[in-house]
């Protein structure tokens, strides 16, 4: 943000300000970034148990105790990833608007040093 301040500006690089919300909201973001490496892993796991699912119909077919015991795991894994991945998405939800809240109020203060005289002049 502009401090009108000859240029300089109070992050140095965009991406520098764009950082800075994960820098100060550290903890939610550590969360975020976890749980979204967790989701990401637990994307994977129900796809293999299907594959030896439908592998264990065809070498067997029949409805066996081990297909049934593949079926609970693609549940039991897909309801875990939902719920993983609904918090993570909590997490970095909740990471953006503590960012935008310090966004705007960063450019809130770099508006208070400008100066009010034409408002103050035409009435706007």
């Amino acid at each position: 943000m502009s401090r009108n301040n000859g240029g300089e500006t109070l992050r140095k690089t965009p991406w520098r300000y764009m950082i800075s919300g994960m820098t100060r909201n550290k903890a939610v973001a550590s969360i975020g970034l976890f749980l979204t490496m967790i989701s990401t892993i637990l994307t994977v796991l129900p796809s293999v148990f299907i594959g030896l699912a439908v592998n264990e119909i065809q070498t067997t077919a029949a409805l066996t105790a081990q297909f049934m015991n593949y079926v609970w795991l693609i549940i039991i894994f897909a309801l875990l990833y939902m719920g993983i991945f609904f918090v993570g998405g909590w997490a970095w939800a909740t990471l953006t608007l503590r960012w935008e809240r310090d966004a705007r109020q960063d450019f809130f203060e770099a508006l208070q040093v400008n100066s009010m005289t034409f408002h103050d002049e035409f009435d706007s």
